[in-house]
């Protein structure tokens, strides 16, 4: 979830709070708004906008162009609210993108979970890894590691 300053979009801080506590299924237009304003300059609009989206049940190919691109932003929160939405959407598309981030000393809980839902047995070593230095979430670590150990992030609570 994003930070908690709000955005400075008029749009976003009109949609209802209950929006961004869970996945939504929003109108095409708003869709298409969240899109738009994935590319705003706005640090804050750009974060809120991708989280909202990446927990959207929407998806199409604009989507996963958009999460893909916001996969590289600068701001290490979006790279990760985007990556997650990248991975429950396209498994294949985001392993590489997580991959990057598992080898990086500071992590968010999002990079673990988007890990899960990518399930591939190439993350194991990486989360072997982050596992030994962040025992805090231990238990999302070990569901992410048999998650892609085996194959099956629906068993793990993934998807």
């Amino acid at each position: 979830m994003p930070k908690l300053n709000s955005p400075q979009s008029f749009f976003l801080r009109k949609l209802p709070v209950g929006w961004m506590m869970h996945r939504a299924d929003f109108q095409p237009n708003v869709v298409q708004r969240l899109m738009e304003l994935m590319k705003d300059d706005n640090v804050s609009n750009r974060d809120w906008a991708t989280f909202l989206l990446s927990q959207s049940s929407h998806n199409s190919p604009q989507i996963i162009k958009a999460l893909i691109r916001n996969a590289s932003d600068n701001d290490a929160e979006i790279s990760s609210e985007a990556i997650l939405g990248l991975a429950q959407r396209q498994r294949v598309a985001a392993r590489r993108l997580v991959l990057e981030k598992l080898t990086r000393r500071s992590l968010d809980v999002k990079d673990i979970e988007a890990a899960g839902y990518v399930g591939h047995q190439s993350l194991v070593p990486s989360l072997n890894r982050v596992s030994r230095w962040w025992q805090s979430e231990e238990e999302l670590i070990g569901r992410a590691i048999s998650s892609c150990r085996y194959g099956k992030p629906k068993d793990y609570g993934f998807c």
